[in-house]
């Protein structure tokens, strides 16, 4: 039975923002948390699924709600406020931490492998130049990400998974005693809330686009195809998870070279060649989406001042640069960086989400933003200080601090106080 055009548009939409979210850190971090966790890994696979699916599903939302562009969810707190979270949210998610790293993931993953020979910067080099020549038409972008690569990625993640698991040599018997928690935290490393509030903007254009104008029937369609993203990253992370928790190696080798050796020990060796094709396809999918994200928010930020393909360029010219530090140290200084945006963005999502139909003062969500980054710059300092005697004090005191949410009962509590007060005055 042929697909009607409404679900034929959901259908692509959906893999198309599975593609764009599916980068380096959601290929890496489930197999290697699975393996790490062993008899453990669903309590992993459930903490990151918080934050690494419903997380973001929330934060798509929470953009479609609030209007066509991610900055509009910030003005719900002040306008001033929104563009600098967004442009904050741009660089993280953009050339400082997210698209570097999708190339040095390519690096080590498709490159090295076969050619342990291979410097790196003319890998990287060789990689951006592929993207920026596929990202140089915002529009062509996101046509070639939806129709060709989502489904071969799609595809070859599957055959992965299943080959894997056919190969597998059976479940470690290690444990995790935190193993939700574990979980639930390196959900944030996925850098996925951040894509998704961008990401989002694409999606409510896509359905435009589509012919999908009047408000019903584009929130349907976004609705829908956010839905069908979230149960495909359900289905892949549970497969990633479950691989990485079958695999029997003495020790994790690090992201990167952990991913290697399943893709070695699978086909007699010859699963390297796929894990190949799926690094670069998931590579190329987000580090493009990205780059054209970006490049389209400095366009509008400066009022073309810098240019579409301006920003193509130098999103390339400094993910290259970033890129060379390799998976691992961009993913440790991430850390610190999202520890402070992360909880900010989600009080924004959240109280947009749970209030915004209701309550239209101002005052009430920048409260709560206010609040959220305060205890956000306590967890910065607590990190940069990198004395354990703060961090055992701050776990003891503040409630939900191992789960990076200590932010979240204080900017609720004073949402509301600030709503009481204001709507009395």
């Amino acid at each position: 039975m042929a697909i009607d055009k409404k679900n034929r548009s959901i259908l692509v939409l959906g893999m198309a923002i599975f593609a764009m979210l599916f980068g380096a850190g959601n290929l890496l971090l489930p197999p290697h948390l699975g393996f790490v966790a062993g008899k453990d890994w669903f309590l992993s696979y459930s903490g990151f699924s918080i934050m690494g699916v419903f997380a973001p599903l929330l934060a798509i939302w929470a953009v479609l709600y609030s209007g066509s562009y991610f900055t509009d969810l910030g003005k719900r707190a002040n306008k001033t406020v929104g563009y600098i979270l967004a442009t904050v949210i741009v660089l993280c998610i953009g050339p400082l931490i997210a698209i570097p790293r999708t190339g040095a993931f390519v690096y080590e993953t498709a490159v090295l492998p076969l050619n342990p020979e291979a410097q790196n910067v003319w890998a990287l080099v060789l990689f951006f130049a592929g993207v920026l020549t596929l990202s140089f038409s915002y529009d062509k972008t996101i046509k070639i990400i939806g129709r060709y690569m989502a489904p071969a990625l799609i595809l070859f993640l599957a055959v992965f998974i299943a080959l894997g698991l056919f190969s597998s040599g059976g479940g470690n018997q290690q444990s995790m005693t935190n193993a939700f928690s574990t979980g639930f935290i390196e959900g944030y490393n996925t850098l996925d809330v951040l894509g998704a509030v961008i990401f989002a903007v694409i999606l409510i254009s896509g359905a435009k686009n589509r012919g999908y104008t009047d408000e019903f029937s584009k929130k349907e369609v976004v609705f829908k195809s956010s839905i069908l993203s979230a149960v495909l990253m359900l289905i892949f992370y549970g497969g990633l998870f479950l691989l990485g928790s079958l695999t029997n190696m003495e020790n994790s080798a690090g992201l990167s070279n952990f991913l290697v050796n399943i893709a070695q020990n699978t086909l007699n060796g010859n699963g390297i060649y796929l894990l190949t094709i799926l690094a670069i396809l998931t590579g190329l999918t987000t580090a493009m989406a990205l780059t054209a994200a970006v490049a389209n928010f400095f366009d509008r930020l400066t009022n073309k001042k810098m240019g579409y393909a301006e920003g193509v360029i130098m999103c390339t010219m400094i993910s290259v640069i970033l890129a060379i530090n390799g998976v691992e140290e961009i993913t440790n200084y991430a850390g610190r960086i999202l520890a402070f945006v992360y909880p900010i963005t989600l009080t924004l999502v959240l109280t947009v989400l749970l209030f915004g139909r209701n309550i239209v003062s101002k005052i009430p969500y920048l409260t709560a933003l206010i609040i959220t980054t305060g205890f956000s710059i306590v967890r910065l300092w607590a990190t940069i200080s990198s004395s354990t005697e703060v961090s055992h004090s701050l776990t003891e005191t503040l409630p939900l601090y191992k789960y990076q949410l200590e932010w979240l009962i204080p900017s609720f509590i004073g949402f509301w106080i600030s709503f009481f007060v204001t709507r009395r005055k």
